[in-house]
């Protein structure tokens, strides 16, 4: 069947191929007004959603894995945590930061010290509350440096 196919595509393609010889496959070209076809740009993005729709296909965004995941129990933040950061114009941080609950709520807040690995100096921040369901955490209420 693809033998048939493969003959059927180079019988009815010959007089293009006669008139615009290979490079109607390698060029990008198409200008109706000079008689210039190329079909490279067409053959890509042929192959290109074809591999798209197969991997979608074969590799789900949704599966039960998923589904197992993201229904599972929300877990503590509280604690002390590990972090680093970039501060653009002053460099490179590490420090702790200590989530607290906050209310009854869901909410929680932050304390942080971090050290400026180039100069020693210190950031802290403190006061930070956020609102905390089961799936995600959302953005600050409020803030205050300290």
């Amino acid at each position: 069947m693809v033998g048939a196919i493969a003959f059927e595509l180079a019988r009815q393609s010959s007089l293009t191929l006669q008139k615009f010889g290979w490079q109607f496959w390698q060029t990008d070209i198409w200008d109706p007004v000079a008689a210039e076809f190329g079909a490279r740009p067409l053959i890509w993005g042929t192959l290109y959603s074809s591999v798209l729709a197969l991997l979608i296909k074969m590799a789900p965004l949704h599966t039960p894995e998923w589904d197992a995941w993201s229904t599972r129990e929300a877990t503590s933040l509280t604690g002390r945590w590990l972090i680093t950061a970039h501060l653009p114009g002053r460099g490179n941080f590490y420090g702790q930061m200590e989530v607290q609950e906050a209310g009854t709520h869901g909410e929680l807040s932050t304390r942080m010290k971090i050290q400026s690995v180039a100069d020693g100096s210190t950031v802290m921040r403190s006061g930070r509350t956020w609102k905390r369901n089961a799936h995600h955490v959302t953005r600050p209420t409020h803030s205050s440096p300290q």
